[in-house]
């Protein structure tokens, strides 16, 4: 339920200032359920969506292997 709503959030609210928040969570939900390239499809897009993030995502996305 958590990935989910995240992932609704950020579609109906893209560019509220949380979204990228909500992105970071559910990829660290997808993270612990060992869903490795769903996390890092996730960080991609934050690295694609809000640059401001980005450096943080890349960072992110290579803890788990890329």
């Amino acid at each position: 339920p958590q990935i989910a709503q995240a992932h609704a959030g950020t579609k109906a609210s893209p560019h509220a200032p949380l979204a990228a928040d909500a992105l970071f969570d559910s990829a660290s939900c997808q993270i612990k359920l060992g869903r490795f390239e769903k996390a890092r499809a996730i960080y991609q897009r934050i690295v694609r969506d809000y640059p401001q993030r980005a450096e943080e995502a890349r960072r992110a996305r290579k803890r788990i292997g890329h």
